[in-house]
């Protein structure tokens, strides 16, 4: 069995933590409580500054940049992901380092388990998320209140995009939120 395990400091909580992830038949499963979980049991708990879900009634935070580039590099099939701890490690505050452990295990890609079929629109808040039957384009629009980031984004796809492109974009915080991220480790 190939394997390959990654530690570092969880941004939130300031622990150590580690994450080994192994090449194996299946669909991607996420190690919870002691025993393989399928990744799409999750369900989002919070998203408060990172992104947090639950599994059997464990919670995993800053889940965000590793499970990107599984889904970025089409990795649905064959890993498994156990995270020993609380959150998973920050490492370079974006999915770039996770696309090139993912790498090292050569997991192939796979077809999505889920699929549009039919359009649709979500709104929560003041958010709102439209679906296309079929499509395979990422585009959101997103207002910070802040003039040197942009509103606009997008990705069709393509996991060399991906690896190129979107996976060494970084985690960034506001001053406003500096204090809040002291008092959490």
């Amino acid at each position: 069995m190939r394997e390959t395990s990654v530690g570092g400091t969880g941004l939130h909580g300031g622990r150590q933590t580690r994450v080994v992830l192994r090449a194996r038949p299946g669909p991607v499963g996420i190690g919870a409580a002691g025993r393989p979980l399928p990744v799409v049991g999750l369900r989002v708990a919070a998203v408060d500054h990172a992104t947090t879900v639950e599994i059997d009634g464990s919670r995993l935070a800053t889940v965000e940049h590793l499970l990107g580039a599984c889904a970025g590099l089409g990795v649905h099939e064959g890993l498994l992901i156990e995270i020993h701890g609380d959150e998973v490690p920050l490492l370079d505050g974006g999915a770039g380092l996770w696309c090139a452990v993912l790498a090292e295990l050569d997991v192939e890609a796979s077809p999505p388990p889920l699929l549009v079929l039919e359009q649709g629109v979500v709104e929560v808040g003041v958010s709102r998320y439209t679906f296309t039957a079929g499509a395979r384009q990422l585009r959101v629009h997103v207002d910070y209140g802040d003039r040197r980031l942009s509103n606009e984004a997008s990705w069709a796809g393509e996991a060399e995009d991906f690896r190129g492109r979107i996976a060494p974009a970084r985690t960034f915080a506001f001053t406003r939120d500096l204090d809040l991220l002291a008092r959490s480790g």
